[in-house]
């Protein structure tokens, strides 16, 4: 038998799955506890899943270090191949946004930098 503290090392954070759900499910629809606890529950071992077949493709390839690559050949592996691209895209844009926060952290900083100095007026 699994302890408590075994079974919520399967559980992803309620507050997590509840935003998920309410922004799929049409508007009214009410979710019981039992039913958030599945949820939860089904997703953190869904993570451990995945994970695991992620790893064997890491170790197929003679790798310690879990490569998106080896999340999407795990998705591919599992008939959940639909998943592959839309995850692409969500990385991709992820991506870009930090290329523009870096960027803009970079200004904000020069701005700061020279907002130490007095202003001087180029003729």
């Amino acid at each position: 038998m699994v302890s408590m503290d075994k079974e919520r090392d399967f559980e992803i954070p309620h507050a997590a799955v509840v935003r998920i759900l309410k922004s799929v499910l049409p508007p009214g629809v009410q979710l019981s506890k039992e039913a958030r606890t599945a949820f939860s529950k089904s997703a953190g071992i869904f993570v451990m899943y995945l994970t695991a077949v992620a790893n064997d493709f890491c170790r197929e390839n003679k790798r310690q270090t879990l490569s998106v690559q080896d999340v999407f050949d795990a998705l591919k592996e599992i008939d959940m191949e639909d998943f592959v691209e839309p995850l692409e895209n969500c990385l991709a844009a992820q991506r870009a946004d930090l290329q523009v926060r870096k960027k803009l952290k970079v200004i904000n900083t020069i701005v700061v930098f020279n907002a130490s100095r007095p202003l001087r007026v180029l003729q």
